[in-house]
């Protein structure tokens, strides 16, 4: 993957990410195609242009102290809560446990035991 194609990669991941919620640069590095590839994300980002780059923390949950002072009020003008450097839980996003509006699942989505679905992560039933 060249230098470029590895930039639009990053970008579509970023751009991803639905306003309000967030990322670590671990799950965007996957999202791009090269997992593990978390410090290539943040030298993507530096580069990149019109990408809500705010968006995408620390996978530890924190912000990092360099970018504090210009992405935590870019978080809170999205209503992400932010407790000293660390996003609340319900600011983390994961595309393959979302449920768009209409209330169907994302592609490739899976569900826990017990859920009205009635399905396992493996997507058996469970057996009683």
């Amino acid at each position: 993957m060249s230098r470029t194609e590895w930039q639009a990669a990053v970008a579509r991941a970023v751009s991803s990410i639905p306003k309000g919620k967030t990322a670590g640069y671990a799950l965007v590095a996957m999202l791009a195609g090269k997992p593990g590839a978390s410090r290539a994300v943040v030298r993507a980002l530096h580069e990149l242009q019109r990408v809500p780059w705010w968006r995408v923390i620390k996978s530890d949950g924190t912000v990092a102290k360099e970018v504090f002072a210009e992405q935590a009020p870019k978080l809170k003008a999205e209503g992400v809560l932010l407790v000293r450097r660390r996003v609340q839980p319900p600011h983390r996003w994961t595309p393959w446990a979302t449920t768009s509006e209409s209330g169907s699942r994302s592609p490739g989505a899976t569900t826990n035991p017990g859920t009205p679905s009635g399905r396992t992560r493996s997507g058996r039933s469970p057996k009683r």
